[in-house]
């Protein structure tokens, strides 16, 4: 009886652990990372995709507040990744920064996050829309899960 007992707290921790996990509220300290999805065979109707959802770019943002930047990367599934700097920046935390420049080349998504969410101008590659994390999971297994983004 005590072995199931500590057996059921173990995976209630694990399950609890997951769950966190999945919705990003457990982050490595000053990261931040934005999942986007394609519409593939079809078109954007608003949030809808009349075709079928893909996963598309992951926009990883590693905010450093003792040298005022954030260091992002642009992660795509299918061909590699591009990296860039943005500087000047107001760092609260990972989820938390706004910053004033650029460097030249990658252009990052946002250079805003407010509570991990951007604010202002999204600038996403092609067709891109954001979805959140256990959704972009389920779309990169292949796995599928409706046709409406939030965002």
């Amino acid at each position: 009886m005590r072995n199931a007992a500590w057996l059921s707290f173990l995976m209630t921790v694990l399950a609890l652990a997951a769950l966190n996990w999945f919705s990003d509220s457990i982050t490595l300290k000053g990261h931040w990372t934005l999942y986007t999805a394609r519409c593939a065979g079809g078109t954007w109707q608003g949030k809808r995709c009349t075709g079928r959802l893909v996963a598309a770019e992951r926009h990883r943002f590693v905010a450093d507040k003792v040298k005022a930047e954030v260091v992002f990367k642009v992660v795509d599934p299918s061909s590699g990744t591009s990296s860039g700097k943005l500087s000047e920046c107001a760092i609260e935390d990972g989820r938390d920064w706004v910053c004033l420049t650029a460097s030249s080349g990658t252009r990052p998504a946002t250079q805003r996050l407010v509570r991990g969410e951007p604010v202002g101008a999204v600038e996403l590659p092609g067709d891109a829309r954001l979805v959140p994390k256990w959704r972009w999971i389920c779309l990169r297994l292949g796995v599928p899960v409706g046709s409406e983004v939030e965002v």
